[in-house]
């Protein structure tokens, strides 16, 4: 598993907040420069507004789960965090105070968090 640190915008190895390393694991996967956006606080409920209007742009097309795809999550009640599938049930995440870790869709904290899955197009 990869050695990383939870850093606010991170967007730099080894240094990522969760976009900041589905945005890493997407460029080294498929070779794609996805969008960016800056959280300004990962607690703060506006980068709903940031995230949602990130993948919900033109470049994002909804899928099932499979390797390769981003997965969209509510924490706190907003849809503000997310991960990179490794498979088709398993998927990376970052988050502060926590590091990296590998997490099955099907897992009773994640899998009710679940809001979709995304492929860059």
């Amino acid at each position: 598993m990869m050695q990383c640190t939870y850093e606010p915008n991170g967007r730099t190895y080894p240094n990522f907040d969760c976009y900041g390393l589905v945005k890493y694991l997407y460029k080294k996967e498929h070779d794609i420069d996805i969008i960016d956006f800056d959280y300004v606080d990962p607690d703060d409920p506006n980068n709903e507004n940031y995230f949602i209007a990130s993948m919900n742009s033109t470049k994002w097309v909804k899928k099932p789960a499979q390797k390769g795809t981003v997965v969209s999550l509510r924490v706190n009640g907003t849809i503000s965090h997310c991960g990179y599938m490794v498979s088709d049930n398993e998927f990376l995440h970052i988050m502060k105070n926590s590091g990296v870790a590998r997490v099955k869709i099907n897992n009773p904290k994640w899998k009710n968090r679940i809001v979709g899955f995304y492929k860059y197009d």
